[in-house]
């Protein structure tokens, strides 16, 4: 529902794959008693990384100030991680592989989208964190109250990612329309 009331159309329809794909990842990966209930859940949010891919892969530009940096340690952190999960993965090792490297293709895309705001770059670096306390919990072992950190940071980053692409489509769309507001000077 949330994703049909965005103002652009590709945008909207972008949105919603990823927001249902997302819904389909979590009924998966509640149903611990299903041995592909695992798989099947990173499956359906390697999708839903996959449609933030094409929201954001329009926006591209060159990152710069503090995306460069986060860009930088997203990308030292991600494979430390996997090298960490790596003993525990057994047949999981290579489906891991392709979600984690899709899921930080889907960060560095938004961090290097030129948008009028942090909230994109922001949530996908919560959505990156909230999947890897879920590989923290999963191959090592977790700690008491990883579940409702995950579930906190988890429903933060599709909040913020959602209002931020609210927000850019909006934006975008009053720059369109209106180039004299945002530049002072008519469009040519």
């Amino acid at each position: 529902v949330a994703g049909s009331a965005c103002a652009a159309p590709r945008e909207r329809g972008w949105l919603c794959a990823a927001l249902a794909t997302a819904v389909l990842g979590d009924v998966l990966l509640a149903l611990p008693d299903w041995p592909l209930s695992f798989v099947g859940g990173l499956g359906a949010f390697l999708l839903t990384h996959l449609c933030y891919c094409a929201i954001f892969l329009r926006w591209r530009a060159r990152p710069h100030g503090w995306r460069v940096a986060a860009l930088i340690a997203l990308w030292i952190a991600a494979p430390g991680f996997y090298a960490a999960f790596f003993p525990h993965l057994g047949e999981l090792a290579a489906p891991v592989a392709v979600y984690m490297l899709v899921l930080c293709a889907m960060a560095s895309l938004a961090l290097a989208a030129r948008t009028h705001g942090p909230l994109v770059a922001l949530g996908s670096l919560i959505f990156v964190g909230s999947d890897t306390l879920i590989g923290v919990g999963r191959f090592l072992g977790g700690f008491p109250g990883i579940d409702y950190l995950i579930w906190g940071l988890y429903a933060l980053a599709q909040v913020t990612i959602v209002a931020g692409v609210f927000r850019e489509t909006i934006a975008r769309d009053a720059d369109r329309r209106f180039p004299v507001a945002r530049t002072g000077l008519p469009s040519r």
